[in-house]
């Protein structure tokens, strides 16, 4: 028998991404702004596409996160929400980020 597949081979600009998942909140922000935005293969928006990215990354890497990297990229969710201008579901979680 073959071995366990996996599906498609690994998108070349998420696997990128990681790469950019370094620095402050807003380098992280802006970084990811741009890799969204000049990417042409997305089935969302720009903004839903970043996000999701970087909620994968915080979520795989959970155990190996130092709880300060771990707030940064926390921060950089909300840091993203402004960098791309959109709305906070609930006005209470600006205080979060």
């Amino acid at each position: 028998m073959g071995g366990i597949s996996h599906g498609a081979p690994p998108d070349p600009a998420l696997t990128a991404t990681f790469y950019y998942l370094h620095g402050g909140r807003h380098r992280i922000a802006q970084s990811l702004k741009q890799l969204t935005e000049a990417r042409m293969r997305r089935k969302a928006a720009p903004f839903r596409s970043a996000m999701s990215m970087l909620v994968l990354f915080i979520n795989r890497a959970e155990r190996s996160l130092s709880p300060e990297r771990r707030s940064i990229l926390n921060r950089a969710k909300g840091e993203l929400r402004r960098v791309f201008g959109a709305p906070w579901t609930d006005p209470a979680c600006q205080i979060c980020y």
